[in-house]
């Protein structure tokens, strides 16, 4: 979780090495908490499509998994 700490100080960094590069680049359309948590957030997906960011009204919370999340095609 340091990692993502140093991302979010360094990112507020105008001259920042991420500045330039949005970490978290998908958002998910048209997902839904389940019905009765009370949660409602925004759903963002890292660009290695590994991590996942949920941002509510008051917090963050962050899930990183070892496999990837989303797998996308590219058709022409």
């Amino acid at each position: 979780m340091s990692g993502t700490l140093d991302w979010y100080r360094e990112s507020k960094l105008e001259d920042g090495t991420q500045y330039q590069h949005e970490r978290f680049p998908y958002a998910l359309i048209g997902a839904e908490a389940r019905w009765g948590s009370g949660l409602h957030a925004s759903a963002y997906l890292e660009a290695d499509g590994k991590g996942l960011l949920l941002a509510a009204k008051d917090r963050y919370y962050y899930y990183r998994s070892e496999k990837l999340m989303l797998r996308m095609e590219v058709r022409e």
